[in-house]
């Protein structure tokens, strides 16, 4: 008879694990950056409840941001044929890692379906022709970001991006909204990949940097 209900129980215990596996859980990320607040907001709900909430600061990275910002500005001022960007030699140097990474990555984004996303920017430098330029390049971020993601996460409404220059004033905000769900066994699964792959790039890389004895 213990062993009959030590059965039921298991069996229990799988179907409820199994119906955990295939639920969908939604999620809600909204990013507010301007002078006032510098925060990225995180739920998940099951079903209509709560039942995780996540509150980022983003302090400090308006700083990051403009400099690099400035950076490209001052590299698209003077660009020679034999210059070449810190981002390309990454990208030469580790080829097969990059590859992998970024197949495991839209592997796991491929799980996600967005009902909503909005993208607007206001952004702005004293100098007229600075604004200008930092308005396409951020425009062009934005639209790469947009790219990659169309190969990875189930669109089911339009995106929307916008970028605003503000001239004659040192200005950057922005608010970002991204709604929608994915299949919990699924992010654990394909989650559960991608950590693998950093974790086998992580000894690999701490084994090429120990000198032989």
């Amino acid at each position: 008879m213990a062993f009959i209900m030590l059965a039921i129980f298991m069996v229990m215990i799988l179907i409820l694990f199994s119906l955990i596996l295939i639920i969908n859980i939604h999620f809600h990320v909204h990013v507010t950056f301007n002078k006032e607040k510098k925060l990225c907001r995180v739920f998940l709900y099951f079903f209509k409840w709560k039942i995780y909430k996540k509150d980022i600061p983003l302090a400090g990275l308006f700083e990051a941001f403009i400099l690099k910002i400035y950076e490209l500005l001052l590299y698209s001022a003077d660009h020679t044929p034999t210059k070449q960007s810190p981002e390309v030699s990454e990208e030469k140097s580790h080829p097969e890692w990059n590859k992998a990474w970024r197949k495991r990555v839209f592997n796991l984004l491929s799980s996600v379906k967005l009902r909503e996303l909005e993208w607007h920017s206001k952004i702005g430098f004293s100098e007229a022709h600075y604004t200008a330029i930092s308005t396409g390049i951020l425009y062009q971020w934005k639209l790469v970001l947009l790219n990659a993601l169309g190969r990875g996460p189930t669109f089911i409404t339009t995106p929307s991006i916008k970028v605003t220059p503000e001239y004659n004033q040192f200005l950057l905000e922005t608010e970002f909204l991204c709604i929608g769900s994915a299949r919990l066994g699924q992010i654990i699964q394909k989650g559960l990949m991608l950590k693998q792959l950093i974790q086998n790039e992580s000894r690999r890389n701490s084994h090429a940097g120990t000198p032989n004895s």
